[in-house]
């Protein structure tokens, strides 16, 4: 039994890399660290995990098919980087495209359904580093407000894809946070810098150059972390400025959740060659209903300010996902021919020490489960079903092909 059981687990790790739904995290003060991904135990018992003739070399076949539904758990924890407590944390996963999204949680330990920690303990002003003298018509940003927005994201716009979407995601693959580094948005080639805390998370991870695993992410990262010039319009006059890479972003800026539904809703815009520009535009991310969301509160800030959490309840905002009502998917995409690209998880504050868990169920529309990835399982021998497909679903996948609607908002 001893035997058998390390061989299930080890093809059971094989499913959980298959999914291909590669994760990321950072988080603010504390450096954060994926240390598992793995298929429930639920869903080992239902695809059948079975043995082969020659295990381990061969993990057997696994009975997955469409209209499966595969859940996995990802593990994170944060570690020490100077401080022992995180503002905020952020874990994202990236969809595979033969799955849509038919469910979300923050979990713990023992599997049971947890809201996310309300946003760190932070000044509800300009934060310790001081006032940034914002040109107008943007203000000065509150520290705390801006990681008051937890629950769970989505987003479907092509610039939060995952980055290299052919392999799997490690530390020293993606988008080089480097002057050198250019990246194409909105038909603009736009520079990148190296973020001002890139030395002390690499060390963390052992990694040699910071990379980011989506052109969104490294864009604003660039831009609210290393200090890269930034312009708005004041009146006539296009003004430049930067942060410096570090404290508070302008009101309304800066969130790694930015989008509709949380109180920090703007993106950068690519609006010239290497020119990202503060045009009040809505960023991508939309909030999945979940138990215990908090959205931020307040308006622009002045100076220093009081030790506040500013989250407000935000339980009843956001979409309902489940089975009967999935995400908008790579084959079966919304009414603006848009899919979901990325899950991303706000859970609040860290504290070293302590373990999160975050969970996504798929549902599988085709095999192999990721198609830039060209494979479904590690397996040698597995996943040869052929897909069932209902009318529906074919009808929908015939149709799919007509829309060429695929630009960020441009059917918005």
């Amino acid at each position: 039994m001893q035997v058998q059981s390390k061989t299930k687990s080890a093809r059971a790790a094989a499913i959980a890399v298959a999914l291909l739904a590669t994760t990321t995290t950072h988080a603010d003060n504390v450096g954060q660290v994926t240390t598992a991904k793995q298929i429930t135990r639920q869903t080992i018992q239902f695809i059948g995990i079975t043995e082969g003739p020659t295990p381990p070399a061969n993990f057997g076949d696994v009975r997955v098919n469409v209209g499966d539904v595969l859940t996995y758990r990802i593990r994170f924890t944060p570690v020490p980087n100077g401080a022992t407590r995180g503002l905020g944390g952020y874990v994202t996963d990236y969809i595979p495209k033969n799955t849509e999204i038919v469910g979300v949680r923050i979990v713990d330990i023992d599997g049971n359904t947890v809201p996310p920690h309300l946003g760190g303990l932070a000044q509800d002003g300009v934060g310790p580093r001081g006032i940034k003298h914002y040109p107008a018509p943007l203000r000065e940003g509150s520290i705390s407000q801006l990681y008051a927005d937890t629950g769970v994201f989505f987003s479907t716009d092509e610039r939060t894809a995952r980055t290299p979407a052919d392999v799997f995601l490690t530390v020293d693959n993606g988008v080089a946070m480097a002057t050198a580094t250019s990246v194409t948005s909105e038909g603009f080639a736009v520079s990148l810098a190296t973020p001002s805390a890139a030395s002390a998370m690499l060390k963390i991870v052992n990694g040699t150059t910071a990379h980011a695993h989506n052109v969104w992410d490294a864009l604003e990262g660039a831009a609210w972390g290393s200090g890269k010039a930034v312009s708005v319009l004041d009146g006539t006059t296009l003004r430049s400025f930067n942060n410096g890479g570090n404290g508070n972003a302008p009101f309304g800026y800066g969130s790694p959740v930015a989008g509709p539904q949380s109180h920090s809703p703007f993106e950068l815009q690519a609006t010239a060659a290497n020119r990202l520009q503060a045009t009040a535009r809505t960023g991508p991310w939309r909030r999945i209903a979940v138990p215990g969301a908090t959205i931020g509160a307040g308006d622009a800030v002045t100076g220093a300010g009081p030790l506040l959490r500013t989250g407000l309840p935000a339980d009843d905002i956001g979409r309902d996902v489940s089975t009967a009502n999935p995400l908008p998917s790579f084959l079966f995409p919304d009414d603006n021919g848009d899919y979901t690209t990325a899950v991303r998880f706000a859970v609040g504050e860290l504290v070293v020490g302590e373990e999160y868990f975050a969970e996504i169920s798929l549902r599988v529309n085709a095999l192999p489960l990721d198609p830039d990835m060209k494979r479904t399982s590690t397996a040698p021998r597995s996943l040869a079903a052929t897909p069932r497909r209902s009318p529906r679903r074919a009808a929908a996948r015939t149709t799919r092909g007509a829309t060429s609607c695929r630009a960020p908002r441009a059917c918005s």
